[in-house]
């Protein structure tokens, strides 16, 4: 394996009819669906506007973005989605997600090279923040660039547990192992103004105790940014999560600038 295809990017990036590793989180966890609750209770917070412009930086498959599709038409608000992310292989699945919807522009890009063209309403950053190496630099370019900012980012429990506890094989090129604090810790010394709210999900980690199921071991890959652990690790990983139970609690939290 080269060393491009070792970054931990690799979790997210796949070729042709492959599966990103990454998917075995979003089919295990409901914290897309958890999400869609906040963004219904907290929405006269950040959606301003009519019509609106979201602009999304490490958009992914678009399962985030499809969660604030269901909030806005609901509320029967017009808008535009500007998704953003450096793998053309997710951002094919992303338009697969939403189909022909002329609402959703796709364009390559991350925090380092995508340069806007023009001002949105709200900027999101949805657990993409890992993969700058500066938070402070990557808020700046959203918040320059936007009314507001929404970014969700995982608290101290659930992934940065295991992070924490397998340390040496989480493959860290940025800030994958991090916080909200930290996020917070960057909007302060920004003098940017913002609430903070919590928000508990659940992943199911069941397949995790079995070193041998391809979904387990495509989850541990995911939750240590790895995807060239060896079977050795990824059976000691797979005894953690055998002392952890088949559920894993993971608290993200949102920041809303005002």
């Amino acid at each position: 394996m080269s060393e491009k295809d070792k970054r931990s990017g690799a979790v997210y990036e796949c070729f042709g009819s492959e599966t990103p590793i990454y998917q075995a989180w979003i089919d295990n966890s409901n914290e897309r669906q958890r999400l869609e609750e906040v963004l219904f209770d907290q929405f006269d917070r950040w959606c301003f506007n009519d019509p609106f412009f979201l602009r999304e930086i490490g958009a992914g498959l678009g399962s985030a973005a499809l969660r604030f599709r269901n909030v806005l038409d609901a509320k029967e608000v017009d808008f535009t989605y500007e998704a953003i992310d450096p793998f053309p292989s997710q951002l094919a699945r992303f338009r697969a997600a939403v189909g022909d919807d002329p609402r959703f522009i796709l364009k390559e890009g991350d925090f380092q090279t995508y340069q806007p063209e023009q001002r949105c309403d709200l900027g999101l950053a949805i657990h993409s923040l890992y993969y700058t190496p500066s938070f402070e630099e990557a808020i700046t370019k959203l918040h320059d660039s936007s009314e507001k900012i929404l970014l969700v980012h995982h608290g101290y429990h659930g992934i940065n547990q295991v992070q924490l506890s397998f340390r040496d094989w989480v493959l860290q090129e940025a800030n994958e192992i991090s916080t909200h604090e930290d996020v917070c810790a960057a909007l302060e010394n920004l003098g940017i103004p913002y609430s903070v709210q919590e928000f508990v999900s659940e992943v199911d980690v069941y397949s995790c105790h079995d070193p041998q199921n391809l979904v387990g071991r495509d989850l541990i890959r995911f939750f240590l940014e790895n995807p060239c652990l060896t079977d050795e690790q990824i059976a000691e990983v797979s005894a953690y999560f055998r002392e952890k139970g088949s559920t894993m609690m993971e608290h993200d939290f949102v920041m809303i600038t005002s």
